[in-house]
């Protein structure tokens, strides 16, 4: 149930958030750029900010320890002030375009009907997981095999994507008897889709293996924080018996976990992006389209190497606490 809650909220997610850039390009087209820019990154915010909410709900108690409700706390604050700001910015961008009044209300109004959902809905995944979870009797591995068998998953799954597309996007052209159509628009989004269907896929074999970080944290925020700290970021922080086994049994799961939710952001950067190099062809959103596109790979190519580095922190700290992982069982 959760899995298909996260690849739901996903499709929510990209779909509001490309609905909203058309919006503002279509319905404000000799806006200047800056502040077209500025009302479709605003409403990325009133978008994202209850998604991310509601995901955080469905995956983490915060209630569990008084740490956890102090981050969730400031979570809530920093999400507020940036929602508050995010329609000041929609207003200003309405009221200096011009644009259509309905534009900032309809936006303000998704932003406050999604963070209801989410209020609403989040506690309850998470709890109806927690009641139908199996628990485990011991620490196991990742075998092999069954990294293997996750990647050949996806990479599978961005062939059947590719070849489907190849097939449908023709059809779907003809049958519509629209103009442009041509082998290299097709060849594009066949691989933009392949792409994007191989993203689901990795989303989907990653979350056990995030289940399982979360499960050694006890479902604790709080708690994984302060382990998060220790292994990731090598922070001074007082561990007991049993939180330092969980520090070494994150350690030691973190690499593999965190392989496929790289994966998982780099298919689905990759299908953004090619979507932006289609846009460079549409004379109305060129330049908007260059930009975001120049966005998503600086924050693609900034997150890598904050990426290895934890890579390698875990890793270090698994080798340095292996006495402390418990029998696989």
């Amino acid at each position: 149930m959760k899995v298909l809650a996260f690849i739901f909220s996903l499709l929510v997610l990209s779909g509001l958030c490309m609905g909203g850039v058309l919006l503002v390009i279509t319905q404000t087209p000799d806006a200047p750029l800056g502040l077209s820019v500025l009302a479709a990154g605003a409403i990325q915010i009133l978008v994202a900010g209850p998604v991310l909410l509601g995901a955080m709900l469905a995956y983490w108690n915060f209630k569990e320890s008084a740490d956890g409700q102090r981050y969730f706390h400031r979570f809530i604050l920093v999400t507020v002030v940036l929602e508050v700001l995010a329609a000041i910015a929609v207003v200003l961008y309405a009221v200096l375009a011009p644009a259509p009044g309905w534009i900032p209300l309809l936006a303000i109004g998704t932003c406050v009907a999604l963070t209801v959902t989410a209020w609403g809905i989040g506690p309850r995944i998470r709890l109806h997981e927690d009641r139908h979870r199996v628990a485990k009797t011991g620490w196991t591995p990742v075998p092999r095999v069954e990294i293997r068998r996750k990647t050949a998953i996806i990479a599978t799954t961005w062939g059947a994507g590719f070849i489907l597309s190849l097939v449908g996007i023709p059809a779907l052209f003809l049958a519509l008897d629209a103009d442009g159509f041509g082998v290299g628009r097709a060849l594009l989004v066949a691989v933009q889709f392949a792409f994007l269907a191989a993203a689901v896929a990795a989303l989907v074999v990653a979350f056990p293996l995030l289940r399982h970080l979360r499960e050694i944290a006890r479902g604790d925020f709080g708690l994984a924080k302060k382990i998060g700290k220790v292994v990731l970021s090598r922070k001074s922080q007082e561990l007991d018996a049993q939180e330092q086994r969980a520090a070494a049994e994150y350690a030691a799961a973190f690499p593999v976990a965190s392989s496929f939710q790289l994966a998982y952001f780099a298919l689905l950067y990759a299908a953004l992006c090619l979507q932006q190099v289609q846009g460079l062809s549409m004379p109305e959103g060129r330049v908007f389209s260059a930009v975001l596109l120049a966005f998503l790979l600086l924050v693609f190519l900034g997150y890598l190497p904050y990426y290895l580095r934890q890579l390698k922190r875990a890793r270090r700290y698994a080798h340095d606490h292996a006495d402390l992982l418990p029998e696989p069982g």
